[in-house]
């Protein structure tokens, strides 16, 4: 099942921009959503839908969802605390035509619309 995430307002402007220029890049990026616990009705192919400003405006493929010790970004070099994380390909991103009024949450949400 498709899932949904929030990107916090303090970094859509900046994860806007990164994922247009990622996702035309030919160099494949993995991205990483740390949720609180493991969707159980999502599976890889799946869909994960982003909302910004209350709005989905697009989404990757599901590449892997995982459980990590924690990990340093190689292109941030931020140090990421351990958990599950939502895997995505840069190169998957899709951005939707009109986005789709939706609301910002914490963690995931399961999306049952446009099936």
């Amino acid at each position: 099942m498709d899932i949904t995430i929030t990107i916090p307002k303090n970094q859509k402007d900046s994860w806007l921009a990164d994922i247009l220029h990622l996702s035309k890049s030919e160099n494949e990026q993995y991205l990483f959503f740390k949720i609180p616990v493991r969707p159980t009705s999502t599976q890889l192919g799946d869909k994960c839908y982003v909302i910004i400003n209350n709005q989905i405006i697009g989404y990757h493929l599901i590449e892997d969802i995982i459980k990590s010790n924690g990990f340093v970004c190689q292109t941030s070099g931020k140090q990421w605390p351990p958990g599950i994380y939502i895997v995505r390909k840069s190169t998957t991103w899709v951005l939707l035509e009109k986005p789709i009024p939706g609301t910002s949450h914490r963690g995931f949400r399961y999306f049952k619309g446009n099936k």
